[in-house]
Formats: C-alpha cells, sequence, structure tokens
C-alpha cells in the first residue's frame, strides 16, 4: 500500500504554504498563496497502488524539494516513481525508486509544469507482461538495488502531458481519464527506454547521483558550448570513467552526446514555439556549420530543420 508521506514527500515544503480548493472523488488541489507564487498542485488517489500528482506554478523564490528515501525497511523497494517534468517546454522522465533520496531544483520565475506518477511495482508488472529477460527491465521492478534514469521526452509524451494539464475533466470521470492518461503515459516511457543498449547497473548513492545531477545542470545551463570534460572530473572528484559510466546509466548517453541531443532538441523548440527560422536557432545555439547543423538535426528529430520549420508553420 502506498503511503501519501511516502507518494508525495517531494511536495513537503510546499505544503504549509497551500490551501486546499476541493476535496472530491479523491481529487484534491491545492492553491499557492500569494506571497509563495502562482499556480497550483493537484493530487489524485486512483487507489493504494497507483497516485497521480500534478502542478502547474510558478514560484517568486528559488526552492529546493527534497523527497528522503523510504525510511520503513523493504517499504520503498516496490514504490515506482515517474516523474514527467518540465513538460511544456523540454520535457524529461525521470523513473526512480522510493529508497533513494532525491533533490528537486525549481528556480524562481519559471513556469514549471509536472505530472508525477507513483505506482506499485506488482500493478506495473501487471500492466506490462515482459516475459523476456531484460537487465533495464528487471532493475525497476525487482527491488533488488536503488536506482534511478531519465530520459529526454520524445514528442508525444510533451503532446500527451500537455493535453492532461489542459483537458477539463468531469468530476465524475476524473478518475477513468487520469488512470488511462497515466498508464498511457508510463508506456511512452517504456517505449523509449527499452531501446536502451543494456550496460550493468553499478549500485548508486546519494552523494554520486547528486553530482551527477549537477553534472548535467550544467550542461543544462549553457548549451552553447561543449561540456568541458577536465572541469566536469575536478567537480564530481571522479575518475573519468566513473563519470561517463554513472552518466550513461542515468542518463542513457555520453556527456558529449546528451549535450548535442538537448541543443538539438532546443533548437526545434525554438523553430516550432518561437517561429525563429532554420538559420537563427542553429546559431542561437552556436552552429557556425549550417550543413552540420542540418544533418544532426535530421539524426535526432527524424526531419531535416528546413521540413520541420515548414510542417510547424503549415
Amino acid at each position: 500500500m502506498l503511503k501519501d508521506q511516502a507518494v508525495f514527500d517531494r511536495i513537503g515544503l510546499l505544503a504549509e504554504n497551500v490551501h486546499p480548493a476541493s476535496d472530491k472523488f479523491n481529487n484534491q488541489r491545492f492553491l499557492l498563496r500569494k506571497e509563495i507564487g502562482t499556480g497550483y498542485i493537484q493530487k489524485i488517489d486512483l487507489g493504494s497502488s497507483l497516485h497521480i500528482m500534478i502542478s502547474q506554478y510558478e514560484l517568486k523564490n528559488d526552492m529546493l524539494l527534497k523527497r528522503p528515501k523510504v525510511a520503513e525497511e523493504h517499504a520503498g523497494k516496490n514504490i515506482i516513481t515517474f516523474s514527467f517534468r518540465n513538460v511544456k517546454r523540454l520535457p524529461s522522465v525521470m523513473v526512480s525508486s522510493a529508497d533513494m533520496d532525491l533533490e528537486i531544483f525549481t528556480p524562481a520565475r519559471t513556469p514549471t509544469s509536472n505530472i508525477i506518477i507513483t505506482i506499485h511495482s506488482d500493478l506495473l508488472k501487471d500492466l506490462i507482461h515482459h516475459k523476456e529477460a531484460h537487465t533495464l527491465w528487471d532493475n525497476i521492478v525487482s527491488g533488488n538495488q536503488p536506482f534511478i534514469y531519465e530520459e529526454i521526452g520524445s514528442v508525444d509524451i510533451k503532446v500527451l502531458a500537455a493535453s492532461v494539464l489542459e483537458t477539463q475533466v468531469p468530476e465524475q470521470l476524473s478518475n477513468f481519464y487520469y488512470r488511462i492518461k497515466a498508464e498511457e503515459l508510463i508506456f511512452l516511457f517504456f517505449r523509449m527506454f527499452l531501446k536502451r543498449s543494456t550496460i550493468p547497473a553499478y549500485p548508486l548513492n546519494t552523494a554520486d547521483v547528486k553530482t551527477i545531477y549537477q553534472i548535467r545542470d550544467i550542461i543544462i545551463a549553457d548549451l552553447c558550448t561543449p561540456p568541458n570534460l577536465a572541469s566536469l572530473v575536478q567537480l564530481s572528484a571522479m575518475s573519468e570513467s566513473k563519470m561517463q559510466r554513472l552518466f550513461k546509466q542515468i542518463f542513457g548517453n555520453t556527456i558529449y552526446n546528451y549535450h548535442q541531443l538537448l541543443r538539438i532538441k532546443e533548437a526545434a523548440r525554438l523553430i516550432k514555439d518561437e517561429n525563429m527560422s532554420v538559420s537563427e536557432a542553429g546559431y542561437e545555439l552556436n552552429f557556425t556549420n549550417l550543413s552540420y547543423f542540418s544533418r544532426l538535426f535530421e539524426k535526432h528529430i527524424g526531419q531535416k530543420p528546413k521540413r520541420y520549420s515548414i510542417l510547424c508553420r503549415s
């Protein structure tokens, strides 16, 4: 059985600063007070094995949300959290066990849109009948050791998550609707995730995970500049091989390739959402060779940037 404290600890720092707007059909919405920011956090109970938290807000001050690992022995091994974050801009999906500490930083004056799904491993096994041996799948559902994985969200995830945030659902049908959408989002994650090459699952500790996410944040902060591996090694206090190994285990890519993928995803967003031309988006992300930019764009997006731009305008 999932416990609210275990499932929603990561909003604990916000919980004192919100008030309930409704409490019908196991669907609670909390509005942020004006001195904290604007927006809401919505909690949806779908039985003892499935919970959803939807949040859309903008904070006035930076905030660090902590989700401590479940303290009870064995309690966290059967709880899996799918965090669909930043879904309206550059979505990412973090999947983690409950027996691992997590810290989520939310910057001030930044629109934040998240969907967090927490599911019991037995229900996940019922949804996905995975008969063939697959190390990545086994790592998630076995409960043998703490884990955390993250994928850059696909276009399908972005579209579906946006519809979940925007759709007005009759209260009588809300549980039905949210259960279907939760399962669909989990499906879209696994469709990406199980394409990863199988690599050994090295044991993780909280300090190493925190360091790897600091490295990821440095990459995101400046997509125009290639990562400086020497400085990242110095920051991490790890060997380069360990740093790259743990980064690839969590994010499914090398540091350099992850940077390039984010760079192209941001270029695609600029073309689609900011109405930039192909050359403007390329130069904005510091691509001085537009032929190389076009080849890289087609590799990651599946279309040449000019074709992508035409489709976005049609």
